[in-house]
């Protein structure tokens, strides 16, 4: 992977769109995650999302473009009903978990289950995150979390939103891992793109009116 990702603010001469979801249980980050990776903040005050959430990024890879399109799913029972519906062409999928919450930990096996039975994609990259190691209180140790994940044969990733370790490394990764990917993505020709199967029209009470 190009260590020199950067980021654009024009989506012309895009070599491919790819879309990105994080899921897991409430609380543990995500939000903070792809805030810190698209506008570089970290906000502690931040509200629980509600239903979906959209950011995009266009990034640099191997000096082309690549326009991510990261879904930001609400970990809440209530909303769990809506959360297969972003999975259908979706090439990756960031599994988060918070590294000082136990039960957060125990829930990976509900999500990863879930992501196996509704992703349109067989070859979807998968990683297995675990926020929040700027914290003291550990209640998950390093070695439980890559157990689990060479159980479900996936990479395993630490971050912390509040201060930036491991964010940047983790996109860095799972843009490059699907980008090498055979099948998994198609460049975009004559300004159409061809991608798998295409995200269902959003609703904004769905995507708290970010889609």
């Amino acid at each position: 992977m190009n260590r020199a990702m950067t980021h654009q603010s024009q989506d012309s001469d895009l070599y491919t769109k790819l879309k990105i979801v994080l899921i897991g249980e409430r609380g543990v980050g995500k939000t903070s995650i792809l805030k810190r990776f698209t506008d570089d903040e970290f906000d502690s005050s931040r509200l629980t999302t509600i239903g979906v959430a959209l950011k995009e990024k266009t990034v640099t890879w191997k000096r082309k473009s690549v326009k991510l399109e990261i879904y930001d799913t609400a970990g809440e029972e209530r909303f769990r009903s809506l959360t297969p519906v972003f999975y259908r062409g979706t090439q990756g999928a960031l599994i988060v978990f918070d590294v000082t919450d136990k039960y957060s930990f125990s829930k990976l096996d509900v999500w990863l289950n879930e992501l196996n039975i509704f992703s349109t994609n067989p070859n979807i990259v998968r990683i297995l995150v675990g926020n929040k190691i700027d914290k003291g209180e550990r209640q998950v140790t390093v070695e439980e979390c890559q157990k689990l994940a060479e159980q479900h044969q996936i990479l395993y990733m630490e971050t912390s939103a509040k201060t930036s370790s491991g964010v940047q490394q983790l996109f860095e990764v799972v843009v490059d891992k699907m980008l090498q990917t055979p099948g998994l993505w198609e460049k975009i020709n004559s300004g159409r793109l061809k991608i798998g199967d295409r995200t269902p029209s959003c609703r904004p009470d769905w995507c708290n009116g970010m889609c």
